[in-house]
């Protein structure tokens, strides 16, 4: 009865957090005009913005700004490097909570963000979002089987990466939770390993036993 009374109570906690956090992508059009060649200097961005996400909590408003800088040769466009930056907008301007950056390895064709599995909310309900950046890369070989995914989390200004490779032999893959995943709250760590299987499932991708 106790057990069934605590989880009604996260519940209703949780709907209340979610009810008070809001958060959405912004338009080709809103991204240039709030985020002038100017105020990219300011930040330190330096590849072209892919995708903004615009979040309110109880923090204030915020932006997740994923970047991907490109290479063209002919008809093909390769991504080889990523950025990511955080930022709080505030009476004073804008603060960088946190950022990111990563590139190509050699064994690698290309690297972009899985956009399709990001989503801003608040996961464990304590009415802030809880922003988080999935990537992942193809095998330079056609045939090759190796591919890197990447999930990295920012909860309380401290990062948590979730690391894995595939590959065509089980000796080639590998799962790596970073030692401070296990002092997230539960219901986060439960939302992430759900994620890694949804994107196992759905993407092909075998990951480690």
């Amino acid at each position: 009865m106790k057990r069934t009374l605590a989880i009604i109570f996260f519940l209703t906690l949780f709907q209340n957090t979610q009810a008070q956090t809001r958060a959405r992508i912004l338009s080709r059009h809103s991204t240039d005009s709030l985020f002038t060649p100017a105020l990219q200097q300011q930040l330190e961005i330096s590849y072209p913005i892919f995708r903004a996400y615009q979040y309110t909590d109880k923090g204030g408003a915020g932006y997740l700004l994923l970047m991907e800088k490109s290479e063209i040769n002919g008809r093909d466009t390769t991504v080889t490097n990523l950025a990511a930056i955080c930022i709080q907008q505030g009476q004073s301007g804008f603060k960088t909570l946190w950022k990111m950056k990563d590139l190509l390895e050699p064994e690698e064709a290309s690297i972009w963000f899985w956009s399709k599995y990001i989503q801003l909310q608040d996961l464990n309900g304590d009415g802030y979002i809880d922003p988080y950046v999935v990537y992942g890369s193809r095998s330079r070989e056609e045939e090759g089987e190796y591919r890197r995914l990447k999930i990295l989390l920012y909860n309380n200004g401290s990062k948590t990466a979730i690391r894995a490779v595939t590959g065509t032999l089980d000796e080639e893959r590998s799962l790596q939770y970073d030692k401070s995943f296990s002092t997230l709250p539960a219901p986060m760590q439960a939302y992430f390993k759900q994620l890694l299987q949804r994107i196992s499932k759905e993407t092909d991708y075998i990951l480690a036993n």
